[in-house]
């Protein structure tokens, strides 16, 4: 054989070797690279060998000198150790992986005793940082947070701890649903065995034409499979910012302790919302954000709602304060302003009490025409005001003067406030009892108040006359008599009438009368009247007046209040002196016990009372009450006519209540109309 002829022969053999490894390494029989976690017990290369081979060698390097960890020859494992193992299908198995484990393996075939495959293969160790979630350095370890642009020159974000370095980069919220990439700068350092990765963008280099700006750090892993995390920054424009000069142009509102609280923000659903509110050194701080629908931070007890509005749970006086709402969309941005004071009623009436009325709702009182009242409400806040005042005449009879505001701080961030004021009383003995009123003055509860009735005890205002008994009524009073028999007959249509009006404990009875309805008194040209009511709530204000003509002829004075407390009822007496001034040819004076107060206005009862003055003499001297004047025929008369008038009369009038009660004045019989 020839040189020439050897050479090709070897080139052959040659090529047909390297023709062997090239198509082994094309159909490579293992997964690789193979990843394996930091710390994990074992790591196996997935393979699908030959299924009849002659041998399978391991070796933890390509190196030519590598000595294989472990291998099968013929079916027999003639090597392995603690570290390496080979399962039944001959593939590599790794325990206790460290980082000293990642490298190249390489496994040789033998499928026969002259045929052979090698392949090369990669384990990779991976670490996963502590926090896979991006840290950006203005969110304190957050992976959402609020800052102002004016105070971020330079914004970072990192992970650490990582092996291989993660990927990181920032976006911002463009002007359509994706996100824009910002122009970012990386570092990496490198602390062996693990990575730290830096990415930095200059935020004041970042669009500032909008209120709100969200910026995203999003960070790629590759191993052992893609996964992205993220973390963003809102950052609010605060230079040029018109909403923080609105500070002052809104109105304080006062909300109830213990209720929830809703600050309105936008009209809209706005995409990005910030609440902020006032320190006590003046500033705004964030409080509650939110950027689109899954990115939002609150504080303790607030919430934000769909419409952007502040949710306060509990409002309790920490929450006094004000607060600004900046919000924005990607077409428009707005801002607005609340300020919020917490507000605790008084307890109970809610109304204030007047200290002489010994906590009574409404009383009486009987003062001297000077002196000196004083009211309070406890436990409120803000601090009310309260203010005196005359309700009960268009012309003022009564003046108040030094008033004194004295506030007590309870500790518990409310207040019991105390209005004391001197008083005098300017209508003169006649003007009548003066209704006053201690009034809430403050916006939060204008208009609540409590009365008090005062009555002056001057000397002037002194019981005049007693009351006549019937044994004093003159004999010659026939005219009186025959008023009587009227007076009787229309007494006797009036209280059937009465069975559909209120109880008769809702009028006044005069003590005269002796708790009759109406009554005929005989008295002298002047002397004094009673009437009472008796459990009242509130205090009803009575009044003495003529109702039987345009000209008065009776005048009344003197009047006299008095109030006794039942427990959570009034019994009120009016006593007055009166004088007749018709003359005597005036005839019978009707007058009348009403009540004024607003709640039963109107109610009233009536008495007659006869001059029993000389002009109208006695025809006989020696008649008694009993006795009636022979000379009065027309007396009788008059008092038998009416009578039996008033007799018909009732009895009509029970016909058409009896009528009415049995369902109307026909009933219907057969089919027709039957009158009854």
């Amino acid at each position: 054989m020839s040189l020439c002829h050897g050479l090709k022969m070897a080139f052959t053999l040659l090529l047909i070797a390297g023709l062997q490894v090239l198509n082994a390494e094309a159909t490579r029989p293992c997964v690789s690279p193979l990843y394996a976690e930091y710390g994990q017990i074992a790591a196996t290369f997935v393979c699908s060998l030959p299924s009849s081979y002659y041998g399978i060698y391991w070796y933890k390097s390509p190196a030519r000198n590598e000595r294989s960890v472990v291998s099968i020859i013929d079916g027999v494992v003639m090597s392995g150790d603690d570290k390496f193992g080979i399962s039944p299908t001959g593939s590599l198995i790794v325990r206790n992986i460290t980082f000293e484990d990642e490298h190249l393996y390489r496994l040789i075939i033998l499928r026969t005793r002259q045929q052979s495959e090698t392949h090369d293969l990669r384990l990779t160790v991976y670490a996963y940082p502590g926090n896979p979630v991006p840290l950006i350095d203005v969110c304190g370890g957050q992976d959402f947070c609020f800052a102002e642009r004016d105070r971020v020159s330079m914004l970072s974000c990192k992970i650490e701890g990582a092996r291989p370095p993660v990927l990181l980069h920032w976006e911002r919220q463009g002007e359509g649903p994706d996100a824009e990439r910002v122009e970012t700068s990386h570092s990496t350092n490198f602390t062996d065995p693990l990575y730290s990765t830096f990415s930095h963008t200059n935020g004041s280099l970042v669009n500032g034409t909008r209120r709100l700006d969200l910026l995203t750090c999003v960070s790629t892993v590759h191993v052992p499979s893609s996964e992205h995390h993220q973390s963003s920054v809102l950052l609010e424009n605060v230079h040029d910012s018109q909403c923080y000069q609105l500070t002052g142009n809104h109105e304080r509102r006062h909300y109830l302790i213990g209720s929830d609280v809703a600050l309105d923000c936008s009209h809209d659903s706005p995409q990005f919302v910030v609440w902020k509110k006032r320190t006590y050194e003046g500033k705004f701080e964030p409080i509650a954000f939110r950027a689109g629908g899954d990115l939002e931070e609150v504080g303790e007890g607030l919430e934000i709602s769909a419409n952007g509005s502040l949710i306060i749970k509990s409002y309790g006086i920490t929450h006094e304060g004000e607060y600004i709402c900046i919000n924005a969309n990607l077409s428009s941005e707005g801002c607005l302003l609340h300020s919020t004071k917490a507000l605790v009623l008084p307890p109970a009436h809610q109304v204030p009490t007047i200290a002489e009325c010994e906590k009574k709702m409404d009383c009486i009182l009987t003062r001297p025409s000077s002196g000196v009242l004083s009211c309070y409400v406890e436990g409120v806040r803000p601090v009310l005001l309260l203010e005196w005042e005359q309700v009960n005449s268009t012309k003022p009879s009564i003046t108040f003067s030094h008033h004194q505001y004295t506030t007590d701080n309870r500790g518990d961030r409310v207040f019991d406030v105390r209005l004391t004021a001197s008083y005098e009383l300017t209508g003169g003995p006649d003007a009548g009892p003066v209704i006053v009123a201690c009034v809430i003055k403050s916006p939060v509860m204008t208009g609540q108040h409590t009365t008090a009735t005062i009555v002056i005890n001057s000397p002037a205002h002194a019981e005049r006359s007693s009351d006549m008994s019937c044994n004093d009524t003159p004999a010659s009073s026939t005219i009186a008599w025959a008023i009587a028999a009227v007076t009787s007959a229309t007494s006797l249509i009036l209280s059937l009438i009465l069975v559909v009006l209120p109880p008769a404990h809702q009028v006044p009875t005069i003590l005269e009368c002796k708790e009759k309805m109406d009554c005929i008194l005989t008295r002298s040209n002047s002397g004094v009247l009673s009437c009472y009511v008796e459990g009242v709530r509130p205090v009803l204000l009575l009044e003495w007046e003529q109702v039987n003509s345009t000209k008065p002829s009776i005048t009344f004075s003197h009047h006299q209040y008095t109030t006794d407390n039942r427990g959570e009822v009034f019994d009120v007496r009016l006593t007055a002196s009166y004088e007749l001034t018709g003359g005597p040819d005036a005839g019978p004076i009707i007058v009348a016990c009403v009540i004024k107060g607003p709640v039963m206005t109107g109610q009233q009862t009536t008495a007659t009372i006869v001059n029993n003055s000389p002009a109208h003499a006695e025809l006989s001297s020696d008649m008694s009450c009993n006795d009636t004047p022979a000379s009065s025929t027309i007396a009788w008369a008059i008092a038998a006519v009416t009578s039996a008038t008033s007799l018909v009369l009732s009895l009509i009038l029970v016909g058409l209540l009896i009528a009415v009660r049995n369902g109307g004045m026909f009933r219907k019989m057969d089919g027709r109309p039957t009158p009854l």
